[in-house]
């Protein structure tokens, strides 16, 4: 079994209040550091401990690859990692490295950059369910007291046992990527909610 693994970061970083000045540099949190390296590098490195794994592919600022491929060749080395140029928004950077998947991929897991700190555990779980299902997600179930609000009104309190929470897009679904048809048949594992557009 092939699996290849798509990590946008080609973001801005906008819902962590920062604003990004440049393609590539500190201020986007995907090239923050933790203890000296990078985040992206750190959440590179998770995958590489997979052994399944055989392509990584990394969307990245358009104009920025060639900086961010060096910086990753420093902290994260894997023969088979890919930088590409990203979208303008997470969908188009994750159907950027969609298309550029190699062909006899059999899995493709989509793992948002900067979250480094997902258990390998959970890594090779997502990939050995994909397997037997079209589409996975790693969700959590949730611990805090969720309400239902409409115009500042709380209207009900959601059970709990009925609700996972899971990160941000992308949105991929089994053979099809929001809605159009992927390059080629391949079944999508994704760190995020998975639907189809």
């Amino acid at each position: 079994m092939k699996v290849a693994v798509i990590l946008p970061a080609a973001g801005h970083g906008t819902r962590m209040g920062r604003v990004a000045t440049g393609f590539y540099g500190s201020d986007r949190k995907q090239f923050m550091r933790l203890d000296g390296v990078p985040i992206l590098a750190l959440t590179v490195r998770k995958f590489l401990a997979v052994e399944c794994i055989e392509e990584i592919l990394v969307a990245v600022p358009d104009g920025s690859q060639e900086a961010v491929q060096e910086m990753l060749a420093q902290s994260a080395q894997f023969p088979n990692l890919r930088v590409i140029g990203g979208g303008r928004n997470r969908q188009e950077s994750v159907g950027a490295c969609l298309d550029a998947v190699s062909a006899d991929c059999e899995i493709v897991a989509v793992h948002d950059a900067v979250r480094p700190f997902v258990p390998v555990s959970l890594i090779e779980e997502a990939i050995a369910q994909a397997t037997e299902r079209q589409a996975v997600i790693l969700g959590m179930p949730a611990e805090e007291t969720v309400k239902q609000v409409s115009r500042e009104v709380v209207q009900a309190t959601l059970s709990r046992e009925r609700i996972m929470l899971v990160h941000p897009p992308p949105r991929c679904s089994g053979r099809t990527y929001c809605g159009a048809p992927s390059p080629r048949p391949v079944r999508t594992v994704s760190s995020a909610r998975t639907r189809r557009a």
